[in-house]
Formats: structure tokens, sequence, C-alpha cells
């Protein structure tokens, strides 16, 4: 006998994610200026990895290897590279004294409300289409792999090529690997750094950092001593 049961306790459940401090490392001129003035200085992708020192860059910076597991036991492999549109601001979930001398710099804020700090800092740039924000993710292989639909290779086939692969449906069937989680993939090296990276997608090329005017993001940061840290 098939019976249908309704509980009595049903209710609303929030689901509340609360974001860590972040902290930025700076030399204390530029952390003045944010401060004082509410200038504050987003990179870029292409910036990262045009730096010789490994903990204040990678040169491999937002390339990844994708791979697709089809339930049907084919795979599709790819190779993408992420940020060419985007800026970029890097923080880190832990304030400590050693790291600041591996970035080699003087000075650190904290940021104590991550989300309003993002906001505001998005109301101070032009052309935004999405704003990423998270934790790196560190893996011994910049590989993500993950499982998608089945492939069937007749289906990749160019219609106008019946010997070639269609680069188009090729795309589509490697679509579902693609992901968000490439722009936060670092190699388990940079481990020690415990990044927390925010991301302002536009719909522009973006080449250099840029330098905004946003004081209102001050108010959620507070200085912190660097001298006063054991």
């Amino acid at each position: 006998m098939e019976r249908n049961f309704i509980s009595a306790f049903n209710h609303v459940v929030n689901y509340v994610n609360v974001p860590p401090y972040l902290y930025r490392y700076e030399n204390q001129i530029y952390i003045n200026d944010f401060f004082e003035k509410g200038d504050l200085y987003l990179s870029s992708f292409k910036q990262y990895k045009a730096y010789d020192d490994n903990e204040l860059g990678d040169r491999s910076e937002g390339r990844t290897m994708n791979v697709g597991h089809s339930e049907n036991n084919k795979t599709i492999g790819t190779m993408t590279t992420v940020g060419f549109y985007d800026y970029c601001f890097c923080t880190s979930t832990i304030c400590d004294k050693g790291l600041a001398k591996k970035f080699k710099r003087d000075s650190v804020f904290r940021i104590k409300d991550p989300v309003n700090f993002i906001l505001e800092v998005n109301r101070s740039l032009a052309r935004v289409r999405e704003v990423l924000y998270g934790n790196c993710i560190y893996l011994s292989r910049k590989i993500i792999q993950k499982r998608i639909p089945p492939v069937e290779l007749e289906n990749l086939i160019d219609d106008k090529h019946p010997d070639k692969i269609s680069f188009e449906t090729l795309m589509q069937a490697s679509a579902p690997i693609h992901g968000s989680e490439a722009y936060f993939i670092k190699q388990i090296d940079f481990q020690h750094q415990n990044e927390y990276r925010i991301i302002w997608k536009t719909d522009r090329i973006v080449d250099e950092g840029i330098i905004i005017h946003c004081p209102e993001a001050v108010v959620f940061c507070e200085k912190v001593d660097l001298e006063e840290m054991e």
C-alpha cells in the first residue's frame, strides 16, 4: 500500500553564508591612499602573469586543463585560459607577519564586511557583467574534472566536412566542463597564502590594473598594526 506522509513540522530554513575577514597586504602609502582618499587599486590577470616573484604572481594564472567524463564512457579534454576581461583583487583569510614578508609588503588592512565592500567597489566600476568571489582552490595539478552528459561521436561530425569534428559542436559538448572555478584554481605550492579572490568580469579586454575612487568602501575596512601581531 502506498502512503503519503506530510510533516506537521514543515518550516522555512535559512541558509546563511558568513564570509571570513579578508586581509589585503599592501605598502603603507597605498593603504593610506585608500583610507584617506578612497583610492583603491584593482589588478588584472595579465599583470599577475608578468610578475617574476611567484608569491605575487603566477605565469599560469587563469590557465587550466579540463576533463569531462561522460556517462557513456567517453572523455573530452580541453585547455582554457580565463581572465582576459576581468579586474581582480586578491586578499588572504589570514593575517600573519610572515605572509607580509613573503609578499614584500609592510602593511595590511582588514575587510570586515566583504559583501558590502564588494558591492561598493562594483558601484565604482563601469561595464561589469558579473562578480565572482571566494576562496582559491589549491590542487597538485591544475586539472578540473567533471561528469558530463553522454557524448555521441557521430553528433560531433561537421556537416560540411564528414571527415572532421565540428569545432562548434565540440564546444557545446564540452561546455559542462567549464565553470567559474577556473578563476580560482591555483597550484598547491601557493596554499600557504590562503587566498580569497574577488573578480569583476567586464565586457571588454582588461590588460592593465585600474585605480578606482571608492571612499564608500572604507567604512567596511580597518587598518591592522603588524607590529602588534604575534
